[in-house]
């Protein structure tokens, strides 16, 4: 325990440092093109362009990974990632910002299979369950804090995007000292939407409505508080709530599912976040900023709907063809990152702040529909036959890779039973 420990230090003090640059930039982003008087419609766009580089980084960077390297691929990802938040800082434009939040998103791409095949790699398999907590719990948590920084400097000043680029810079640090060996990587295939539909369309339609919804988290919420005329304090306390809330529900709402039909539990994730969105829209704007828990419990239902949707869909998996799924369904979700910022601010466009609220409600209230049409159609089929072995929930092709590697091993231990 001790050693699979010592080798998880370097890579968690990495993604703890980037994830709070990134988390800080990514909610500087949205802000600064408002006070420049940018129109919903192309922050949207802004947003959507780092998705799409997520999107394609995550497909390609593990044959550049390969090739240099665990560290050197983080450290040529992260460095790219600082040099870029400097950029965006001495120049606000939207023309601009564009192309660069797609490159960030490619690095993005890259820093998430570096890290994560890292921790499932280094992770005894009787304690993967527990270490990939670990690795999502340090996420939420440094992206929380990230939002936190907003309240130290001035939006508009240059100081901003100084701090997240330092705290970038700093996250190679731990990598490029370590003396444990990096995992090897193993270079997937697709499984094609289509098929991956017919097996599970619940879960492909879980990915997709999550990265529709926590994609306009990101992007599209701060605007939501700035029209509504929260202080800096008051935005960054909020936003922090929001992902703070998916670090606090992550372990119970996979507990839970783990205990009854995982389509009801992402049919109940997404009645919740109808209703909360409901409440939030009826409150008026002093009440809200009273309330965070709403705010918790909107992040805390919107964040774990993803890796309930992938643990979903693995259970019907044949073991052999796990990396293929979760490969598409990656896809899935990075088609409704890139739809999701786009629809959002176009709402909120034409109906002002409250449009985001609404483009909440429809997109929840149409998953919580189809789930549980889904699981009153399959009942007749009975109940999906879980994997009698805890799968991770892998968030990108190579981390799947790792996964099936630990299941193989599995297989291949005697069995310790008696009659």
């Amino acid at each position: 325990m001790f050693s699979s420990l010592s080798a998880l230090s370097a890579p968690l003090a990495s993604i703890l440092l980037i994830m709070l640059g990134v988390g800080l930039y990514g909610t500087l982003v949205p802000l600064s093109l408002r006070n420049i008087g940018a129109p919903e419609w192309v922050i949207g766009l802004t947003g959507s362009a780092l998705y799409a580089g997520m999107v394609a980084g995550t497909f390609t960077m593990a044959h550049f990974i390969k090739r240099v390297g665990h560290i050197r691929a983080y450290t040529a990802c992260a460095g790219t990632i600082a040099g870029i938040i400097l950029c965006t800082g001495l120049y606000i434009s939207p023309l601009t910002w564009i192309p660069l939040r797609a490159l960030v998103g490619f690095c993005m791409g890259g820093v998430y299979i570096v890290i994560e095949s890292w921790f499932l790699d280094a992770a005894p398999l009787h304690r993967r369950g527990v270490f990939l907590a670990l690795y999502m719990i340090a996420l939420y948590a440094s992206q929380a804090a990230g939002q936190l920084l907003i309240k130290l400097f001035p939006i508009n000043s240059l100081n901003q995007f100084c701090m997240a680029s330092m705290l970038t810079c700093f996250s190679i640090v731990p990598l490029t000292i370590t003396r444990i060996v990096s995992p090897d990587v193993h270079e997937p295939e697709a499984l094609t939407l289509k098929k991956l539909y017919t097996i599970s369309a619940s879960g492909v339609v879980g990915c997709f409505g999550a990265g529709a919804i926590n994609s306009a988290i990101f992007s599209i919420m701060p605007l939501y508080f700035g029209d509504s005329g929260y202080s800096e304090h008051a935005l960054a306390n909020a936003m922090a709530s929001i992902i703070g809330g998916a670090m606090v529900l992550q372990y119970p709402v996979s507990y839970v599912s783990d205990l009854m039909d995982k389509r009801k539990v992402m049919y109940l994730l997404s009645l919740m976040m109808c209703l909360i969105c409901t409440i939030i829209l009826a409150l008026p704007v002093r009440m809200e900023v009273q309330l965070p828990i709403l705010f918790m419990l909107l992040g805390g239902a919107t964040f774990t709907l993803y890796p309930v949707s992938i643990n979903h869909t693995c259970a019907q998996m044949d073991r052999k063809h796990l990396v293929e799924a979760t490969q598409g369904l990656l896809l899935a979700y990075g088609i409704g990152c890139i739809i999701g910022p786009v629809a959002a601010s176009g709402l909120m466009g034409v109906l002002g702040r409250n449009g985001l609220l609404l483009y909440y409600i429809c997109t929840s209230a149409a998953m919580a529909f189809f789930f549980i049409h889904r699981s009153f159609h399959d009942k007749s089929k009975g109940s999906p036959q879980v994997s009698e072995v805890a799968l991770s929930l892998p968030t990108s092709p190579v981390t799947a890779e790792v996964a099936v590697t630990s299941l193989q091993e599995h297989d291949t231990q005697p069995d310790s039973t008696t009659d």
